[in-house]
Formats: structure tokens, sequence, C-alpha cells
């Protein structure tokens, strides 16, 4: 199983995110958008909107997260909680 992740930075006209992606052999597996932006971050960029979703991979399931994310209990919570039991 090889699956690459990876991240961008994408400015829109006046706010940005900050997202990410998981492709894997068959194309675009999913995606993420960082939720906690860290320090001045929030003067440029704009908090991700599509939340914490789950990605299956070859019977291997997958979550993601973007730096300070990961100092939250928010997304590890829903993971236990609903999508990675």
């Amino acid at each position: 199983m090889e699956i690459m992740v990876f991240g961008t930075q994408k400015l829109k006209i006046i706010n940005g995110i900050i997202p990410s992606a998981i492709v894997g052999y068959t194309g675009a597996v999913g995606n993420y958008r960082k939720v906690h932006l860290f320090y001045k971050e929030k003067l440029i960029f704009t908090p991700g909107d599509i939340g914490f979703s789950a990605y299956e991979i070859n019977g291997v399931k997958v979550g993601m997260m973007i730096c300070f994310d990961w100092f939250f209990r928010r997304p590890q919570e829903h993971w236990l909680l609903k999508e990675l039991r």
C-alpha cells in the first residue's frame, strides 16, 4: 500500500485556506483543510470548513491533521468516537 499525503497553500482573493490531500494509485482519496490556525496564520488564512474525515485505504482507516491541529482534542475525539473504531 503506497499513498502520498501533501499540503499546499492555496490563497483565495481575500482569505486563504491551508489544505492537504491524500493520493493513492487510483487517484485522489481525500482532502483536509487545517482547522486550528497558529499565531499569525490567523491574519492570513481562514480555518478549514470541511471537518475531520477518515478515509479507508486498502482496509486501513486514516485521519488527517496539519501542524497545530494535533494540539487540540477535537480531531482525535471525532475519529475515536465516530469514524476510526
